[in-house]
């Protein structure tokens, strides 16, 4: 089974880490050579450990990352995720909720739970300025959480087509 492969700006969009942070990352093994063209593109396993790392409030040095990274592949592997991964005698990683929330997050045009209401809608209406504040008024099945996550997920997957028809000639 193919897992899916995601571009550096599409990494950084969807686990919330700068662009550039996610090629210094790429850059110390975390991707795989994929397509014709053997782009360098970042695999599940890496976003797990993209979206650890901008949660962690420490600084793993480059083989400590990569060694947690070998873990996590070793781990998906399996059918059964664990809670847990014991990283050292002192640090564990909370796996299985950590892949997750990364499988919510590319898993396709997600909607709020107990709702229609489609997370890049979301996205966008704070895209162009809305308030939090105003958001949640109007949607109160929302918390400041899930417009986060809007946000991530409009951000790493834009639209894309031709605009909509405004109804209006465009001016010559």
């Amino acid at each position: 089974m193919a897992t899916p492969a995601f571009s550096p700006a599409k990494a950084a969009a969807l686990v919330d880490l700068p662009e550039r942070r996610v090629r210094k990352e790429a850059e110390h093994g975390l991707t795989k050579k994929q397509g014709r063209g053997k782009r360098q593109n970042l695999g599940f396993e890496a976003l797990v450990l993209l979206r650890a790392i901008q949660l962690m409030e420490l600084e793993l040095r480059v083989d400590d990352r990569v060694k947690v990274l070998k873990s996590i592949r070793n781990t998906l592997v399996h059918s059964r995720i664990p809670e847990t991964v014991e990283l050292s005698s002192v640090l564990r990683l909370a796996l299985e909720a950590m892949v997750r929330e990364v499988r919510e997050i590319v898993g396709g045009e997600p909607v709020f739970p107990e709702s229609r209401l489609a997370a890049r809608h979301v996205g966008g209406l704070i895209e162009r300025g809305e308030s939090s504040e105003a958001i949640i008024e109007d949607y109160p099945c929302l918390d400041e959480q899930d417009l986060k996550f809007a946000v991530l997920f409009s951000r790493a997957y834009p639209r894309v087509g031709r605009p909509r028809a405004t109804g209006h000639a465009a001016a010559r």
